[in-house]
């Protein structure tokens, strides 16, 4: 135990706030997870994204966090809906570098000094380094859940959502 009460990890790096990272693709329960997460008590984002036709409840995510990843992807030629790999050296560019102080600042402003909080965002699954980072550099200890769906559903689903041919991924 530290001084401060926190309690260390294995590798020694002072624990005290815990991120839960929740990953999986759109429309495979991911705002059904985090829900849950923030009825047991996780903290869930300030600004949080509303309810719609397809997900009635709310997605249970940060708006601004989602519009930054949106930013991301796009600067790396990619988006939300993209299946092939995000290029490993967008990581490691200086645009990289350009939204670091932001995602800083909106984990701080969504979560404040929240010791136990919930980040959910399925764009997550493609930007996962650069959040891992972000948290490493706030103190945060990430834990990571992943939400699986049977690939079908999911396809049919953004299908209903979204028209997307489940065809074309095949």
């Amino acid at each position: 135990m530290a001084r401060n009460g926190q309690k260390k990890s294995d590798n020694g790096v002072q624990r005290g706030r815990i991120g839960m990272i929740v990953l999986g693709m759109h429309r495979s329960g991911t705002s059904a997870l985090t829900r849950v997460l923030g009825l047991l008590g996780c903290d869930l984002p300030k600004t949080l994204m509303g309810g719609g036709k397809t997900n009635e409840t709310g997605h249970w995510e940060s708006t601004p966090v989602c519009r930054l990843n949106d930013r991301m992807l796009e600067s790396a030629g990619s988006s939300w809906d993209d299946w092939l790999p995000l290029n490993p050296d967008w990581f490691r560019s200086p645009k990289v570098e350009e939204f670091r102080a932001e995602a800083a600042e909106l984990l701080a402003s969504e979560f404040g000094t929240s010791s136990f909080f919930a980040l959910k965002d399925p764009r997550n699954c493609r930007l996962l380094p650069f959040w891992l980072e972000i948290f490493a550099d706030a103190g945060v200890e990430p834990v990571v859940m992943s939400i699986a769906r049977n690939p079908l559903e999911v396809a049919a689903s953004l299908k209903a959502r979204n028209g997307f041919d489940p065809h074309v991924w095949a």
